[in-house]
């Protein structure tokens, strides 16, 4: 899930909590739409906290369904996964680490 900083003073969450400006806080505890939240200044999305496919277009790997991960993984990653044996989560899982692997070679080749 994506992951939003607090840019206002105090925002208001699910179940009454409250997040202080600067707190980085998990998408599913904004109440309301996220991207409206964003229009409006009172968060920012976390780069990093979703994907990006080769394009630059945030993905919400969540929200794919398992034959499109799978084309996903393929596409971005170079990565094959099959859906067959792999539950949504383990296909989840396989893709951020195949990206954090990736993003540690590019760290690592720029020093």
């Amino acid at each position: 899930m994506a992951k939003f900083k607090i840019l206002v003073i105090a925002h208001l969450l699910a179940n009454n909590e409250v997040a202080n400006h600067g707190e980085i806080v998990d998408g599913s505890k904004l109440v309301g739409n996220p991207d409206d939240l964003v229009k409006k200044g009172f968060v920012e999305l976390v780069k990093g906290s979703d994907k990006e496919d080769d394009k630059g277009e945030t993905v919400k790997l969540d929200r794919l369904t398992k034959e499109k991960l799978v084309e996903y993984a393929a596409e971005n990653l170079q990565l094959t996964l099959t859906v067959e044996g792999n539950t949504k989560a383990e296909l989840i899982k396989a893709i951020e680490d195949a990206q954090k692997a990736k993003d540690q070679e590019t760290e690592g080749g720029n020093e």
